[in-house]
């Protein structure tokens, strides 16, 4: 992976725009329960009701970068696309509770009764609002950028796979400009019956963040606000890189919302390192 940051050493990725939905004063004490107002960034205000909470959180965290990085409008619709990382997918409870009582006979899932009573019972842009490629949708419906999106999830780790993504994207001239991020609507059942079977550190809030990538050249030839400058971006493995999964309290919100902070931070020097079994992800980042 550094290879890539070395032979674009010359032009290097640099952070343009920033925006991030997490709970206010955030503390032990505090509900990290979280959540947006889709309806001021909406194209079309009835799209709502289809809008999961991780939908409505990435849309608002992705519309603050794109304001605060100043792409054109021509810019955003035809140079830019997304990458990003989606938490582990949170069905609402009532709705989820709902199938499965209905998918059941003599206390016992049945296949007949889930395919002939359950299913026809809900509506499934309500119900399966909230799958994975749902928030790219979006944020690209609404905030018109037609450039394409990579998307993955749902942990952490899988963060870099959509920064490695962007940063081939901006490296091979494909886009101008990237959207890059993670939404994680974790305070939901599902997800936390999740996070236990995987060991993650609980309870998690609901959060989303995103940063606007650009080559250096690009940016300055635009004349924006230089933020943050990627250094370095490293897959390792060996020693070091050994244990089990490090608990990671924002899920695949984490990397982009150090970043965030860190553009508004004093600190001149950002290393971000998520450990999994045989590798560790590490990205540095500097002001």
């Amino acid at each position: 992976m550094d290879q890539i940051l070395s032979e674009y050493a010359g032009n290097p990725i640099v952070v343009t725009g920033m925006g991030f939905e997490v709970p206010a004063g955030l503390s032990i004490e505090a509900p990290l329960a979280h959540d947006a107002d889709p309806l001021p960034l909406l194209r079309v205000r009835k799209t709502a009701k289809f809008m999961s909470k991780q939908d409505r959180l990435a849309l608002a965290a992705a519309a603050r970068a794109v304001q605060s990085s100043g792409l054109s409008a021509d810019l955003l619709e035809t140079q830019t696309r997304i990458a990003m990382c989606v938490g582990p997918i949170p069905f609402e409870k009532s709705e989820a509770m709902q199938m499965a009582e209905r998918a059941c006979l003599n206390d016992s899932f049945s296949m007949e009764h889930f395919c002939r009573d359950a299913y026809a019972e809900v509506n499934p842009l309500l119900l399966f609002a909230c799958l994975p490629n749902m928030p790219a949708y979006h944020i690209s419906a609404n905030l018109n950028i037609r450039g394409g999106y990579y998307l993955t999830y749902p942990s952490g780790t899988e963060s870099y796979l959509a920064l490695w993504n962007a940063v081939d994207a901006l490296a091979d001239g494909q886009v101008a400009a990237v959207l890059f991020g993670g939404v994680a609507d974790q305070q939901n059942f599902l997800v936390q019956n999740h996070h236990r079977k995987t060991g993650q550190t609980l309870p998690a809030p609901d959060g989303a963040a995103f940063l606007v990538l650009e080559s250096l050249r690009h940016a300055q030839a635009r004349q924006a606000q230089i933020r943050a400058r990627l250094q370095g971006l490293r897959l390792l493995t060996g020693v070091g890189a050994t244990g089990s999964v490090r608990p990671c309290f924002w899920g695949p919100v984490e990397l982009p919302l150090n970043v965030a902070q860190f553009t508004g931070s004093g600190d001149a020097l950002l290393t971000q390192r998520l450990v999994a079994d045989g590798y560790v992800f590490e990205s540095v980042w500097t002001k």
